[in-house]
């Protein structure tokens, strides 16, 4: 009685396009009137002032990711007790519990795994957009003289530097996606357009 989503990838793959593109579309509007959508603000970034000041621990941590899991079990349970077979549960996260483990370096692929179970349990699908090396420098060189670019020296003083970060942190999310239980999609961002990465998410997501 639900379906549900998680779009993973590091910085500058496309997530917050693929996104605004559900969205939109009209094969999400027909699924079900009854969608919760959580962007990376609320499932990730809400984190990062906390964090960067040293205020997270992994216990907090992890009981932040378990009580978005747990809400979006309870819900699942409560619209399944009504009967309707039309109303069923459908919800998107950007960035969840991969993103964590690839990110936080307290936090590990077992820390997880019970919110990787939950999430199977809800018919969860993980979409991984990549980006190859020369790519991300491209998409990089267009935000140049913005906050991001600020941010991410935090990861090196030149951008070949930054880049291996990248390159190293994707190579996780890789690793990570391919030890969860969940249904995963890799689409690499440098061989498709936006409409296109949409059209192969749906596609996936929607399959039986």
């Amino acid at each position: 009685m639900s379906l549900g989503l998680i779009i993973e990838g590091i910085p500058l793959t496309g997530k917050s396009t693929l996104l605004r593109g559900l969205e939109k579309s009209r094969n999400l509007q027909e699924l079900s009137s009854s969608k919760l959508i959580y962007h990376e603000e609320l499932t990730q970034r809400v984190l990062e002032k906390d964090y960067n000041k040293g205020f997270l621990d992994k216990t907090s941590h992890i009981n932040f990711l378990m009580d978005i899991t747990t809400h979006l079990e309870k819900q699942a349970k409560l619209l399944n007790r009504r009967g309707f077979a039309d109303d069923h549960l459908v919800f998107i996260l950007e960035r969840f519990h991969i993103t964590h483990a690839a990110y936080y370096p307290y936090i590990s692929l077992t820390d997880i795994s019970p919110i990787d179970d939950i999430l199977a349990s809800l018919n969860t699908k993980i979409v991984l957009l990549t980006v190859n090396r020369d790519n991300f420098r491209n998409r990089l060189r267009e935000r140049q003289n913005t906050k991001f670019i600020h941010y991410i020296k935090r990861y090196g003083s030149d951008i070949e530097t930054i880049l291996d970060h990248y390159m190293k942190s994707q190579e996780h999310y890789i690793d990570l996606v391919s030890q969860s239980r969940l249904d995963v999609e890799i689409i690499d961002s440098n061989l498709y357009s936006p409409k296109k990465v949409l059209e192969k998410t749906l596609a996936f997501w929607l399959q039986a």
